[in-house]
């Protein structure tokens, strides 16, 4: 047995811990899983800075990571943490090295 002592009570004993499996806490222990984020990697090829802050500001050689690519040709992805909408034309998909 473990005393704890109470400013105003005094000694307060506490159960002794038991061995043994833990009491069921009525959570599932099965964990769900997320669905799957597909993205294509590309590359940007040249500046985009835009005038409307509604759209995401690119810079030669950064990686973008996209998401939804739309057929007017402003995709949706992410540069530097930064998620955002953007044109087209200024990425190319990403060669990876060895292939």
């Amino acid at each position: 047995m473990i005393l704890l002592y109470h400013a105003n009570a005094g000694p307060v004993s506490t159960p002794t811990p038991c061995c043994g499996p833990p009491a069921d806490d009525g959570w599932s222990d099965d964990e769900k899983k997320q669905p799957e984020i597909k993205y294509e990697t590309f590359e940007v090829v040249s500046d985009h800075i835009p005038e409307n802050k509604d759209l995401l500001t690119l810079q030669k050689y950064d990686i973008v990571y996209v998401f939804k690519k739309n057929p007017n040709g402003i995709w949706e992805g992410e540069s530097k943490g930064v998620y955002g909408k953007f044109p087209s034309a200024h990425v190319r998909p990403l060669k990876h090295l060895g292939k």
